[in-house]
C-alpha cells in the first residue's frame, strides 16, 4: 500500500492538472486494498462469514476516514506551492495521534516517558521545520 501511496504523491505532484484526486486517492486504496487481501490469504485463509453490526460500522468509519484523509493529502500536493518531501514530514504526526488517542480511548494503555519524550522530539523538529522554512521564504537565497 506504502509503495502505491508514493507512486500517488509523485504523480499528483508531477501532473497535478491532468489527475483528480479523488480519483487517484480511490485507485490507490482498491490497488493496495486488494494487494494487501491477496497477499493475507495464504496466511489467514478465507473465512466468509456474518460479522456483527459493530464490525461493518467501524469498517464503515475507518474506511471514510481513510478515504478523506487521502483525497485531502492529494489536494494539497496538487498546490504548485507544496513539495512532496515538505509534505511528507507530517506522516510524522500519524503515529503521535494514533498514541495520543490510544492514551485516551484504551484503559489499559499507559502514558510513559519515553512515549511522551518521543512525541515531543517529533513536534519540536516539525515546528523547527515549519520556521526555518517560512525564514527561508522571508529572506531567499542569493
Amino acid at each position: 500500500m506504502i509503495v502505491f501511496k508514493s507512486f500517488g504523491n509523485v504523480f499528483v505532484a508531477r501532473d497535478a492538472k491532468n489527475i483528480p484526486p479523488l480519483v487517484l486517492s480511490s485507485s490507490t486504496m482498491i490497488i493496495g486494498g486488494a494487494t494487501l487481501y491477496l497477499f493475507s490469504l495464504p496466511f489467514e485463509g478465507f473465512h466468509p462469514a456474518i460479522k456483527p453490526l459493530e464490525y461493518y460500522a467501524s469498517l464503515a468509519w475507518l474506511s471514510f476516514l481513510s478515504a478523506t484523509a487521502i483525497s485531502i493529502w492529494f489536494t494539497l500536493l496538487k498546490r504548485p506551492e507544496v513539495k512532496v518531501s515538505d509534505l511528507n514530514f507530517w506522516k510524522f504526526l500519524i503515529p503521535v495521534m494514533g498514541a495520543i488517542l490510544a492514551f485516551i480511548i484504551l484503559p489499559e494503555e499507559k502514558i510513559s516517558a519515553v512515549a511522551v519524550a518521543g512525541m515531543s522530539i517529533i513536534a519540536i523538529s516539525l515546528i523547527m521545520l515549519n520556521i526555518l522554512k517560512r525564514r527561508q521564504l522571508k529572506n531567499p537565497a542569493p
